[in-house]
Order: structure tokens, then C-alpha cells, then sequence
């Protein structure tokens, strides 16, 4: 509300939005925090791998504690 950086959320993303992240990955504009939130992501998912492979950004496994 009276300026600063800046927090984007986007919640429950998948593999639709590997080319769009990585685009931006590539050429981020701003200071801003993007904060992407997924459910459960394979090894082999798309977005997964570019997290996992990026400079510039971080993933962070969270596991469903077993009952």
C-alpha cells in the first residue's frame, strides 16, 4: 500500500506454466518476490526441473506428513 517491493503469488501451477515462468526466469523485470505454489510434482515434471535447474530460482519439496 505505500510502495516497496512487491510479493506475486500464484497458487496450484503446473507444467502449463514451464514456458511463461521460464521466460521470465530468463529476463526477470523488477525486484519483486514470485512466490509459485504447486501440488504434488513429479521428477519428471516440467516446471520441476526448471526450479530445480535455475539460477535464479528455488524449489522447495514439501511432503504430506503420513498418519
Amino acid at each position: 500500500m505505500t510502495g516497496g517491493r512487491r510479493l506475486v503469488r500464484v497458487d496450484a501451477a503446473g507444467d502449463n506454466l514451464t514456458g511463461p515462468v521460464d521466460t521470465f526466469l530468463k529476463n526477470p523485470v523488477g525486484d519483486g518476490l514470485v512466490l509459485i505454489t504447486a501440488g504434488d510434482m513429479a521428477p519428471r515434471s516440467s516446471l520441476r526441473k526448471l526450479f530445480e535447474a535455475a539460477k535464479n530460482a528455488l524449489a522447495i519439496p514439501c511432503y504430506e506428513e503420513d498418519q
